[in-house]
């Protein structure tokens, strides 16, 4: 989610893309947070397992594919304290704040609200990701088997419950994807990077078909890491990988598309504060009678304005925060 000149149309498309798609993921867990019963719409977002298995460590490879590791530790540090730690911090008060003024009713959920609402742990655990990125890179060798262990490390503590403090816990099994963006960057600039995200893609395709046909998991990292076994971790390093470069296929295929470039040069916003907007909107739906016993086309009408508002209103809120100076602290724009 950091902003890199020269920007890559190809990059921001899938950005863009990406967060749409988080956005839609999102809509069950906030319905049901809201007393909606998702049942209804459970037809809608079955298909969701395509993207769940990659959607999040693309935001990881795309960071490793586009950012630069080669600057001083303090320079670095500063810079992503920048972008991603203070950005963080300011999003997390604003929608703790708004939420408990606009969507609490009682005095108990505005105290819950302000204690423990809105976390943004992908921010903490990207910008903890980067920093520790920037150290085992430096190191002769064995970089690559460091994070295969960090997978391991992060999915033993989620089976043991240990407490996920600042979100180690994701670090650990995504700070991979970051390793394998950078040896792609490297890639692309000394051999045909397009043919390798065509094969990546197929065999994406291919797997994913296998795994459904067969009725075996599909492994997945995001806020919680879903994985019935340790055996999973391979499965879940290929899928995410095939799934990145079929991503980056899909988003090279359609780069001049616009509308998925501008929202692509915005998820940093659109990401930190899309649950504002969801939680109106589907309060709006729900006051209106929007949800109940419907048609699959009425429900599957109603998530997709509601998506596509939230991701427009996430949107429209990153052109004013970038024309207000005393926001750039929210963009990391000083």
């Amino acid at each position: 989610m950091e902003d890199k000149k020269p920007r890559i149309d190809s990059i921001d498309v899938a950005k863009g893309i990406m967060i749409s798609l988080l956005v839609f993921h999102h809509y069950p867990h906030l319905l049901s947070v809201n007393g909606v019963n998702i049942e209804n719409i459970s037809s809608i977002t079955s298909w969701h397992e395509w993207f769940l298995v990659f959607f999040m460590p693309a935001f990881f490879f795309i960071t490793g594919f586009c950012s630069s590791f080669n600057k001083p530790f303090k320079e670095f540090l500063v810079s992503n304290l920048k972008v991603l730690f203070i950005p963080a911090i300011l999003f997390i008060v604003i929608n703790r704040i708004l939420s408990a003024l606009f969507f609490c009713h009682t005095q108990e959920e505005v105290i819950n609200q302000l204690l423990h609402g809105a976390t943004l742990w992908f921010l903490w655990s990207l910008f903890f990701a980067k920093l520790l990125h920037w150290g085992v890179r430096k190191l002769p060798y064995g970089s690559l088997l460091i994070y295969l262990l960090l997978t391991f490390v992060g999915v033993w503590c989620w089976f043991q419950d240990i407490p996920n403090i600042l979100y180690f816990q994701n670090t650990c099994a995504l700070a991979l994807f970051l390793y394998v963006g950078e040896k792609c960057k490297v890639y692309s600039k000394k051999h045909n990077f397009k043919w390798l995200m065509s094969c990546g893609a197929l065999l994406f395709v291919a797997a994913m078909i296998f795994l459904k046909m067969c009725h075996l998991p599909r492994p997945i990292v995001t806020g919680v890491i879903v994985m019935g076994s340790y055996k999973e971790i391979p499965v879940y390093w290929v899928l995410a990988t095939l799934g990145c470069l079929f991503i980056l296929l899909i988003s090279s295929l359609i780069q001049k598309t616009r509308v998925f470039q501008s929202i692509g040069k915005r998820t940093l916003v659109i990401y930190s504060i899309h649950g504002l907007f969801y939680s109106f909107f589907l309060n709006v739906a729900a006051s209106n009678g929007f949800f109940g016993v419907h048609s699959l086309g009425f429900d599957a009408t109603v998530c997709f304005v509601i998506c596509a508002l939230t991701v427009l209103s996430g949107y429209l809120t990153a052109l004013v925060i970038e024309r207000i100076p005393f926001c750039k602290y929210l963009i990391g724009k000083w």
